[in-house]
C-alpha cells in the first residue's frame, strides 16, 4: 500500500472510531506484490509506504497501561491494578517481569474487569511485585511491575509474520513537487511486523507533526519504532513489546517521549550492538519523561545525556528494570566538557544500575538505584588535567539514592540469573568480595578509554591516570533496618 500525496484517514482526535467499532487492515504480503512505480521508491510486499498522510484514531482504551497495586504470587488468576481501567473481556494484556529475568513477562487474556481488579483466563507462571519500598524519611520508591493493554480497535497486521512494515518518508516527484509523509496514530495496534533487516515502524525525513499516541507495537521480528533524520516527532503513552532489536531507536532532534512502556527487547543474532529498550544516544534535544523499560536482554536506556548548561533539558521519572544495564552511556561526546544526567530510577538490573563512560566531567542528579549488582560505574577518560586543579575533571552525584537491598526483594525467588547472562559472562560486573552488592564502584579517571568488547566495561587500559575528583552531594545511601541481607549479588 502506498500513500503518495494522498490521505488515509479514520476518525479524528475529537471524533475517533467508537469503542464498539473495529477496523482491521490486513496486508497480504504472501501474494508478493510490490510497488516500484515511483522513481526512487520501492515498497516491499506487506509494507505501507507513507508519502502523504496516514491519520488513524480510535477511542479505545482510555488507559493504555498502569502498575500493579499488590504483589501477586504465581498460580493466581487475578491481578490488582493501581488505576481503574476500561479493558474488555478477551483482550490481551502484558504483565512485565519483576525479576532480573526479562523473559518472565506474561501475556494474559482478560476475563473480567471490576474497577482495579482484573480476572484473567490463565494462571500466572511467575511472581509479580506491586509494592513499594519506603525509605527512612518517609519517601517511597515504586518497584511495581507494569501491566498494559495490547489490544486496540484499529489493527494492522500482515497475513504472514515478519513481513510487514510501516515506512514514512519523503519523495520528490520533480524539482517543484515533493511529497512528505505524515503519520498520526491514536490507539492503533500493530502486530507481527518487522524483520531482521528493518523495524516495524520506520520514519525517515518524516514531517514535523507526526505522532504516535496510546498505540501498541508487539511481536515484532525486528525493532519496534525507528526514526532517523527526522525532527519534532511525539511518542506518548505507547506500548512496545517483544522486539528483536531496539524498542524505540531515535536519531535526529527535537523528539518528545513521555509515558511509553517498552517491554522485552531480545538481542538480535545479526547485530553486535547491544539491544536497548530506548536508544537515544544519537539524538539531540530529547524530552524524556515517565518512560519505562521493563526488561531488555542487554540495556534499558542507551543515552547521550545533555549539556550541564541546559537545565531546561532535564529528564524525569524514567524507569529501567530487569535488564543487564539500566542506564548506559558509552563514549558519547560533543557536550562542551560536561555531561548531565538526571531523572532515572533503575532497579533489579543484573549488572549495573548506571554504567557511564564519558570523555568529560559528568553530573548525575535525581537518580535512584535499587537492587542492582553494582549501583553506579562511572569512568572519565581524556587529556590530563593540571595536578593543582583537580576540579577540572569531576564526577558529581547529587540528590540521589542508592539502596542495596529493598524491602520488596525476596532472597529466594528473586535470586534469578537471566538467560542473557550466559552470553555476556566476560562483561559481568565485579562482585563484592564479601558478598552482597556494590553501591558505587570506585570511579576511574584515565587517559585511555575502555576498549569494549576486547575488555569488560569496568576495565581500562594501562594508560596514565589523570587528576579528577568525585563529589557526593545530598543524601545518598539507604540501608533499611527491616531488610535481611541475602548476600546474593
Amino acid at each position: 500500500m502506498v500513500i503518495a500525496g494522498g490521505e488515509l484517514k479514520v476518525g479524528t482526535l475529537e471524533n475517533p472510531l467508537e469503542k464498539e467499532q473495529k477496523l482491521l487492515i490486513l496486508l497480504r504480503a504472501s501474494e508478493g506484490v510490490f510497488c516500484d512505480r515511483f522513481n526512487g521508491i520501492h515498497i516491499d510486499p506487506g509494507t505501507i509506504g507513507v508519502y502523504g498522510k496516514v491519520q488513524l484514531h480510535s477511542a479505545y482504551p482510555k488507559k493504555s497501561w498502569t502498575h500493579l497495586a499488590a504483589d501477586i504470587a504465581s498460580g493466581n488468576e487475578r491481578i490488582i491494578l493501581a488505576d481503574i481501567v476500561d479493558w474488555r473481556p478477551h483482550d490481551k494484556i502484558v504483565l512485565s517481569s519483576s525479576s532480573y529475568e526479562p523473559h518472565e513477562v506474561e501475556v494474559l487474556t482478560v476475563k473480567e474487569v471490576k474497577a482495579h481488579h482484573v480476572t484473567i483466563h490463565e494462571r500466572l507462571k511467575h511472581r509479580h511485585i506491586g509494592s513499594i519500598h519506603v525509605m527512612e524519611d518517609g519517601r517511597y520508591i515504586r518497584l511495581a511491575a507494569e501491566a498494559g493493554l495490547l489490544t486496540r480497535n484499529i489493527q494492522i497486521q500482515p497475513d504472514i509474520s515478519c513481513s510487514g512494515r510501516l515506512l514514512v518518508g519523503s519523495y520528490r516527484k520533480s524539482s517543484s513537487e515533493e511529497f512528505s509523509g505524515l503519520l498520526q496514530l491514536f490507539n492503533v495496534e500493530i502486530q507481527n511486523f518487522g524483520s531482521p533487516r528493518y523495524s516495524s515502524i520506520e520514519l525517515t525525513n518524516a514531517s514535523a507533526g507526526s505522532w504516535i499516541l496510546s498505540s501498541t507495537v508487539h511481536q515484532s521480528c525486528g525493532g519496534g519504532i525507528l526514526a532517523a533524520a527526522s525532527h519534532g516527532i511525539i511518542l506518548n503513552d505507547n506500548i512496545v513489546f517483544d522486539t528483536v532489536g531496539h524498542g524505540i531507536d531515535l536519531e535526529g532532534q527535537d523528539y518528545s517521549l513521555s509515558n511509553n512502556l517498552v517491554i522485552l527487547m531480545t538481542q538480535s543474532a545479526w547485530s553486535n550492538v547491544w539491544v536497548a529498550g530506548i536508544k537515544v544516544n544519537q539524538a539531540n534535544n530529547i524530552s524524556l519523561y515517565g518512560n519505562v523499560v521493563a526488561g531488555s536482554e542487554r540495556l534499558g536506556f542507551h543515552i547521550r545525556g545533555h549539556r550541564c548548561s541546559s537545565p531546561a533539558a532535564l529528564w524525569s521519572d524514567n524507569v529501567a528494570h530487569s535488564s543487564l544495564h539500566g542506564l548506559h552511556l558509552y563514549k558519547e561526546s560533543g557536550l562542551e566538557n560536561c555531561t548531565h544526567i538526571s531523572g532515572f530510577l533503575a532497579f533489579k538490573n543484573f549488572d549495573y544500575g548506571a554504567m557511564l563512560h564519558v570523555d568529560c566531567s559528568v553530573e548525575i542528579e535525581n537518580v535512584t538505584l535499587v537492587d542492582n549488582a553494582v549501583g553506579l560505574l562511572a569512568v572519565v577518560y581524556g587529556s590530563s588535567a593540571p595536578q593543582n586543579y583537580v576540579e577540572n575533571v569531576q564526577i558529581v552525584l547529587r540528590n540521589s539514592v542508592i539502596v542495596a537491598t529493598s524491602s520488596t526483594f525476596d532472597c529466594i525467588q528473586d535470586r534469578v540469573q537471566p538467560c542473557s547472562a550466559n552470553f555476556t559472562s566476560k562483561d559481568r560486573a565485579p562482585s563484592n568480595p564479601r558478598g552482597g552488592r556494590v553501591g558505587i564502584l570506585w570511579p576511574i579517571f584515565t587517559s585511555e578509554p575502555n576498549q569494549w568488547p576486547q575488555e569488560p566495561w569496568h576495565k581500562v587500559r594501562n594508560g596514565h591516570l589523570i587528576s579528577g575528583i568525585m563529589k557526593l552531594q545530598g543524601r545518598m545511601f539507604e540501608f533499611p533496618n527491616n531488610v535481611v541481607s541475602c548476600n546474593c549479588a
